[in-house]
Protein backbone atom coordinates (compact mmCIF):
# COMPACT_ATOMS: atom_id res chain seq x y z
CA UNK A 1 0.00 0.00 0.00
CA UNK A 2 1.39 3.39 -0.96
CA UNK A 3 -0.13 6.62 0.39
CA UNK A 4 -3.34 4.77 1.24
CA UNK A 5 -3.76 3.27 -2.24
CA UNK A 6 -3.50 -0.40 -3.12
CA UNK A 7 -0.56 -1.10 -5.41
CA UNK A 8 0.19 -3.80 -7.91
CA UNK A 9 3.56 -5.53 -8.24
CA UNK A 10 6.30 -3.54 -9.90
CA UNK A 11 6.25 -3.15 -13.66
CA UNK A 12 9.25 -3.97 -15.86
CA UNK A 13 10.64 -0.47 -15.31
CA UNK A 14 10.52 -0.87 -11.51
CA UNK A 15 7.53 1.39 -10.85
CA UNK A 16 4.37 0.26 -9.09
CA UNK A 17 0.96 0.79 -10.62
CA UNK A 18 -1.55 2.40 -8.29
CA UNK A 19 -5.08 1.00 -8.38
CA UNK A 20 -7.71 3.64 -7.78
CA UNK A 21 -11.12 2.15 -7.18
CA UNK A 22 -14.02 4.48 -7.70
CA UNK A 23 -17.13 3.85 -5.69
CA UNK A 24 -20.65 4.84 -6.55
CA UNK A 25 -22.79 5.19 -3.47
CA UNK A 26 -26.46 5.07 -4.34
CA UNK A 27 -28.65 7.89 -3.09
CA UNK A 28 -32.09 7.16 -1.64
CA UNK A 29 -33.67 8.25 -4.93
CA UNK A 30 -31.37 5.91 -6.88
CA UNK A 31 -32.16 3.03 -4.52
CA UNK A 32 -35.86 3.65 -5.14
CA UNK A 33 -35.21 3.56 -8.90
CA UNK A 34 -33.18 0.34 -8.56
CA UNK A 35 -36.04 -1.20 -6.56
CA UNK A 36 -38.57 -0.16 -9.22
CA UNK A 37 -36.41 -1.64 -11.99
CA UNK A 38 -35.99 -4.92 -10.09
CA UNK A 39 -39.70 -5.17 -9.38
CA UNK A 40 -40.36 -4.51 -13.09
CA UNK A 41 -38.34 -7.63 -13.90
CA UNK A 42 -34.76 -6.44 -14.34
CA UNK A 43 -32.11 -8.89 -13.15
CA UNK A 44 -29.37 -8.04 -10.66
CA UNK A 45 -26.64 -8.20 -13.35
CA UNK A 46 -28.67 -5.86 -15.59
CA UNK A 47 -29.15 -3.38 -12.75
CA UNK A 48 -25.50 -3.58 -11.72
CA UNK A 49 -24.36 -2.86 -15.28
CA UNK A 50 -26.81 0.02 -15.72
CA UNK A 51 -25.75 1.73 -12.48
CA UNK A 52 -22.04 0.84 -12.67
CA UNK A 53 -22.11 -1.08 -9.41
CA UNK A 54 -21.35 -4.61 -8.30
CA UNK A 55 -24.20 -7.15 -8.36
CA UNK A 56 -23.79 -7.65 -4.62
CA UNK A 57 -24.10 -3.88 -4.07
CA UNK A 58 -27.36 -3.94 -6.02
CA UNK A 59 -28.61 -6.87 -3.93
CA UNK A 60 -27.74 -5.08 -0.69
CA UNK A 61 -29.52 -1.92 -1.83
CA UNK A 62 -32.65 -3.98 -2.56
CA UNK A 63 -32.42 -5.76 0.79
CA UNK A 64 -32.13 -2.43 2.61
CA UNK A 65 -35.17 -1.20 0.67
CA UNK A 66 -37.09 -4.31 1.91
CA UNK A 67 -37.48 -5.67 -1.63
CA UNK A 68 -37.62 -9.50 -1.67
CA UNK A 69 -34.82 -10.97 -3.77
CA UNK A 70 -35.79 -13.55 -6.40
CA UNK A 71 -33.90 -16.82 -6.41
CA UNK A 72 -31.32 -17.06 -9.13
CA UNK A 73 -32.75 -18.47 -12.33
CA UNK A 74 -36.29 -17.34 -11.62
CA UNK A 75 -38.38 -15.03 -13.72
CA UNK A 76 -40.80 -12.41 -12.48
CA UNK A 77 -44.37 -12.79 -13.78
CA UNK A 78 -43.74 -9.95 -16.26
CA UNK A 79 -40.50 -11.55 -17.47
CA UNK A 80 -42.19 -14.94 -17.84
CA UNK A 81 -45.03 -13.43 -19.86
CA UNK A 82 -42.53 -11.70 -22.13
CA UNK A 83 -40.44 -14.88 -22.48
CA UNK A 84 -43.51 -16.91 -23.44
CA UNK A 85 -44.42 -14.33 -26.08
CA UNK A 86 -40.89 -14.26 -27.47
CA UNK A 87 -40.82 -18.07 -27.57
CA UNK A 88 -44.10 -18.01 -29.52
CA UNK A 89 -42.45 -15.51 -31.88
CA UNK A 90 -39.74 -18.07 -32.60
CA UNK A 91 -36.92 -17.10 -30.23
CA UNK A 92 -34.57 -19.94 -29.34
CA UNK A 93 -33.89 -20.98 -25.75
CA UNK A 94 -30.31 -19.74 -26.16
CA UNK A 95 -31.50 -16.30 -27.25
CA UNK A 96 -34.11 -16.15 -24.46
CA UNK A 97 -31.54 -17.26 -21.88
CA UNK A 98 -29.12 -14.56 -23.00
CA UNK A 99 -31.83 -11.87 -22.87
CA UNK A 100 -32.97 -12.78 -19.35
CA UNK A 101 -29.58 -13.82 -17.96
CA UNK A 102 -30.65 -17.43 -17.43
CA UNK A 103 -29.10 -20.67 -18.64
CA UNK A 104 -31.05 -22.06 -21.64
CA UNK A 105 -31.81 -25.30 -19.75
CA UNK A 106 -33.25 -23.30 -16.86
CA UNK A 107 -35.22 -21.19 -19.33
CA UNK A 108 -36.72 -24.37 -20.84
CA UNK A 109 -37.67 -25.57 -17.34
CA UNK A 110 -39.33 -22.23 -16.46
CA UNK A 111 -41.31 -22.15 -19.72
CA UNK A 112 -42.52 -25.74 -19.41
CA UNK A 113 -43.66 -25.16 -15.80
CA UNK A 114 -46.44 -22.99 -17.22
Amino acid sequence: MVDGHITRPETSDGRRKVIVQTQHRLTQAEIAQVAAEYQAGWTLPQIAKRWGINRETARLALTRACVPIRERGTLSPAMLKQALQLEADGWSLNKLGAKFGIDPKTMKKRLTEQ
